[in-house]
């Protein structure tokens, strides 16, 4: 009985860390004049990093402000270079979305070092987050057909960001805080 209140405490904790986390980048894109980058943001990051893992910080709140400074991040910068009008730097943009997306591919899920024996749940979540990819690779599509560039390129770097996260925590970056590794069960 005392393992099942420490499960729901972890998560009522998760749902609170997240829930406050998602609502912090909706307020500040909201007051900063970046919602709908804010919401691409968070449309391209949250799925893929429930499914493939990678790096997560040390606590919640440390989690809070890492995401909520990548968001930022994310939006500034393809703000940023959505004012360069060179086929060589857009071409580099390319290049580097499909390195990032090949290496997700790739890598995904990554398993987190205290679950490296538990991994009954890998094969399913590779497959969840190939799925993932293919659908961002096809809503960016879609969104550079509309001529939506600078979402298009939020999403381009939120992409770079996450590649980065998981070939972090590949070289033995930390794997716990703010992530859901309860799915990969108890083998």
């Amino acid at each position: 009985m005392e393992s099942r209140r420490t499960i729901y405490d972890y998560g009522f904790e998760l749902l609170f860390s997240t829930s406050s986390c998602i609502l912090s980048i909706l307020f500040l894109g909201f007051f900063l004049g970046y919602l709908t980058h804010a919401v691409v943001f968070l449309a391209f990051f949250i799925p893929i990093r429930i499914a493939g893992g990678g790096y997560h910080a040390e606590s919640y709140g440390k989690c809070f402000m890492l995401t909520n400074i990548l968001a930022m991040g994310s939006v500034f910068t393809s703000k940023f270079i959505w004012n360069i009008d060179s086929v060589y730097f857009k071409g580099t943009i390319v290049i580097g979305l499909a390195w990032a997306v090949w290496y997700m591919w790739k890598v995904s899920p990554v398993v987190p070092l205290q679950y490296q024996n538990k991994t009954r749940y890998k094969e399913r979540n590779r497959k969840y987050a190939h799925k993932i990819l293919i659908l961002e690779i096809v809503i960016l599509f879609a969104a550079y057909i509309a001529n939506d560039i600078t979402h298009v390129y939020t999403a381009i770097i939120t992409s770079y960001l996450v590649a980065l996260m998981m070939k972090f925590a590949k070289k033995g970056g930390k794997n716990n805080g703010c992530s859901i590794d309860i799915r990969y069960g108890n083998d």
